[in-house]
């Protein structure tokens, strides 16, 4: 054993290894905790909230007991409540008090005296809370079952019409769900949180030197991989992939040896494809390259392990630091971008109020059901069992008391059925206002005064105009997002209904009118649904077609029947600025032309092609198409009940049908079934039967269209059903000569989930000029 150093001896060893202070690290400053960007950004709200009050109240001040009241008592009245509560939770009021005084320590000023932080904390709790009625918790417990789950996923593969700036975003999003579920995570542990806003931290494939860490016993660099991926022998002794992720958890910055792990697999093959995280992750490293030693499917699912035995599958030195979630520029993905996605996948799925913490509560609850309390502490990422407790543990333990007490053999099927439904969920949740409630919000004093407020101040180009503008327009999307959050309040799901209304629910039926322009997508909505293991015949299938999406530029490559190989112009546009989806309409006048030019002399020139037809179909005579209009006709169960012609991802997906001549069995077959390519050209057709009927001696029609029986007391009546079952959009009548008010700028940029929400989105209406055309609607009672 060396002799023990003296006590110089060990400073003179400090010194010499020491050198010159070279980084000026050694000085009088006085060193403060090191904050998150997003901590800190709260924390310099609070100060500027503060100098903001301070300079409209002069000689205001933090020494006194009655300036901090007023002043949180603005605070608390300005924030505006979430989940339907117009009032801000008590939490969130004394988090800005905290931010305050934890900001205030951090600068210059004078200290905040003990008592004055004290005493405004608990008349925030006391005197503020019982003034204003508080709410003392910001959203109830809420548990993500596996059925719900499964809803949300239904939606997004079997559903959903939601065009996504590009089709891979679908596919990471529904990779990015089932990782945080099945492992039960928080928002921030796999992507880059926005209390880390600008770290670039996250899940990555593997640790590089520069994010090594350095384990406290050995002080050896630690270059774990955050996700290892692997194939082994299962119990069954079948292969079988699986992959092991580590998260970046929270309140572990400084420990980051205790970050937890968490293993996930093929499944028990009881689930469909659907549910198996492996798929959607394979695709996804197949699609980008990411393994060293495998580009196919076939290699990889080729592999097989030694028995009893593991794998593991190197990444290509490409990816060694890369996130795995990863956005076009290279960065990680942010949560805020996580979030409102899932959030609005969640409201499309019928489920008004979606979140991350939802399902990581469901799974925490299973954990603890299975596991010890050590184990779920662990997967959970929790200190200690009080944070289960008081935050996951549901307030039903599960329990029945009443068969215990009878002695009957315990019953925990109904606790289950009652946790389920604390997640409100609608399968017909309205995505805009009904066109009886957005006239009546339109034409209430309220909105009509801020619209007439935003006509006025249209020619105007000044600052202070533009910023009165702007906080018009919020006002006036806060109004159509009250009004359609109280219409969703007063729905109610019927379990009990006997009438099929899927095809009048426009909510579901868009993917099912758009599905034939995505062929991937359109096989994806069934095979997802298939109980097989990946290796089997659906699985590949399902796996090659998941990798196609992923590695396509565009949903939509071409409409069917309007092939690029059918524009016989001499010269083609450019294909990378100009593709087949966006020049349909070119290739539809190119194509018919030339097979009217290949008719006989002695025949009429004629050729029609039908949008209707999901295959796309041509017609050379008259005779043919009038036999093809007949058998649509016929077809009533066929029949669209949305008569509006339908963009989606620059493409006409269905033609605009008149509802009225689609009623008249007086016209020919053709006339009947006269297709509209384009939006005005649909409006000012219909708008002449509007016109008639508006005259016809104060007769209430019944709907014109051919599978509708409805009859209505008035046109008024009449008007509203043909907007929100027949998608009717009527132009502005104040405006004469204008297109439709929820026309988008650009036609050909029409994407079909607008077409409705533009009356309910922001905005109050058409921007045109700098204008706001209020939206409004033909009625002639």
């Amino acid at each position: 054993m060396p002799p023990r150093r003296t006590l110089d001896a060990f400073l003179d060893q400090g010194e010499q290894r020491g050198g010159q202070d070279e980084q000026g690290i050694i000085n009088d400053d006085e060193v403060r905790k090191a904050l998150q960007p997003g901590t800190e950004r709260n924390y310099d709200r609070s100060v500027a909230l503060w100098d903001t009050y301070a300079r409209r109240m002069p000689g205001a001040n933090l020494d006194n007991f009655e300036t901090p009241k007023d002043f949180m008592r603005k605070i608390a009245h300005a924030i505006d409540g979430r989940y339907g509560d117009p009032k801000a939770c008590l939490t969130t009021v004394v988090q800005y008090w905290k931010n305050l005084t934890a900001g205030w320590r951090r600068t210059d000023r004078p200290k905040i005296r003990d008592d004055v932080v004290l005493s405004t904390s608990n008349f925030i709790k006391g005197p503020l809370q019982k003034e204003m009625n508080l709410a003392r918790q910001k959203r109830a417990r809420r548990y993500g079952t596996m059925l719900h789950f499964v809803y949300l996923g239904t939606q997004l593969w079997k559903y959903d019409w939601h065009l996504y700036d590009n089709p891979r975003d679908r596919l990471e999003l529904w990779d990015g769900i089932m990782l945080n579920v099945f492992t039960s995570a928080r928002v921030g542990e796999y992507i880059e949180s926005t209390a880390r806003e600008g770290s670039g931290r996250g899940l990555h494939y593997k640790a590089s030197l520069l994010r090594c860490r350095r384990q406290p016993e050995t002080h050896a660099p630690d270059c774990d991989q955050d996700v290892e991926f692997v194939v082994f022998r299962n119990e069954h002794g079948n292969p079988e992939f699986a992959m092991e992720v580590k998260k970046d958890g929270k309140g572990m910055t400084a420990t980051p040896w205790r970050n937890p792990e968490h293993a996930l697999h093929e499944g028990s093959g009881l689930h469909p494809l659907l549910c198996n995280p492996m798929l959607t992750r394979i695709a996804i490293l197949l699609a980008k390259g990411a393994f060293r030693d495998f580009k196919t499917v076939d290699e990889l699912l080729n592999v097989e392990p030694p028995k009893e035995g593991i794998v593991r599958i190197e990444w290509h030195p490409d990816f060694r630091d890369q996130p795995v979630y990863e956005r076009d520029d290279g960065h990680i993905w942010s949560a805020r971008t996580y979030c409102s996605r899932l959030s609005a996948a969640g409201i499309r799925a019928g489920f008004p109020s979606l979140q991350n913490h939802d399902f990581r509560a469901e799974v925490i609850r299973a954990i603890d059901e299975k596991y010890s309390s050590s184990q779920r502490r662990r997967h959970a990422g929790h200190g200690s069992d009080d944070v289960y407790d008081k935050y996951y543990a549901p307030t039903n333990p599960g329990t029945d008391g009443q068969g215990a007490y009878a002695g009957d053999p315990l019953r925990t099927l109904l606790p289950k059925l009652l946790r389920f439904l604390k997640m409100n969920h609608n399968p017909t949740l309205a995505q805009t206002l009904p066109a009886r409630e957005l006239h009546e919000l339109i034409t209430s004093d309220e909105y009509s005064a801020i619209a007439n407020e935003l006509e006025g101040l249209a020619d105007c180009d000044d600052e202070s105009s533009k910023k009165r503008r702007a906080d018009l327009l919020a006002s006036l999307r806060k109004l159509k997002l009250s009004a359609l959050q109280r219409y969703r309040d007063q729905q109610a799901s019927n379990p009990f209904r006997t009438t099929n209304t899927d095809d009048v629910r426009h909510y579901r039926t868009p993917f099912s009118r758009i599905r034939h322009l995505m062929p991937i997508r359109d096989r994806l909505s069934e095979s997802m649904f298939t109980v097989a293991p990946i290796r089997s015949e659906v699985g590949r299938a399902v796996l090659e077609d998941l990798i196609a999406l992923y590695q396509s530029k565009v949903e939509v490559q071409h409409r069917p029947g309007l092939e690029p190989e059918k524009c016989h112009c001499p010269t083609h546009p450019d294909e990378n600025k100009d593709p087949a989806h966006v020049r349909w309409r070119h290739i539809y006048s190119c194509h018919k032309r030339h097979l009217a030019a290949k008719v006989r002399r002695d025949t009429r020139p004629f050729a029609e092609f039908c949008f209707l037809c999901t295959d796309g179909k041509w017609f050379t005579s008259q005779s043919s198409w009038a036999s093809h209009c007949e058998s649509h006709l016929t077809s009533l169960d066929a029949l669209p009940f949305q008569c509006d012609p339908l963009i989606y991802a620059k493409t006409l997906a269905a033609p605009g049908l008149c509802f009225w001549c689609l009623g008249d069995t007086s016209l020919a077959p053709a006339s009947r079934l006269q297709q509209f390519l384009t939006r005005a050209q649909w409006q000012t057709h219909v708008e002449k039967h509007a016109i008639a009927e508006s005259s016809n001696g104060g007769k209430i029609p019944a709907c014109p269209h051919p599978r509708c029986t409805d009859t209505f007391e008035s046109l008024g009546e009449l008007n509203f059903h043909l907007q929100d079952i027949h998608c009717w959009i009527p132009r502005d009548p104040t405006k004469p000569g204008r297109t439709a008010v929820k026309r988008s700028s650009s036609e050909e940029d029409e994407d079909m989930p607008r077409k409705r929400t533009k009356r309910d989105g922001g905005g109050g209406g058409s921007r045109r000029r700098g204008k706001v055309v209020p939206s409004s609607f033909v009625f002639v009672d």
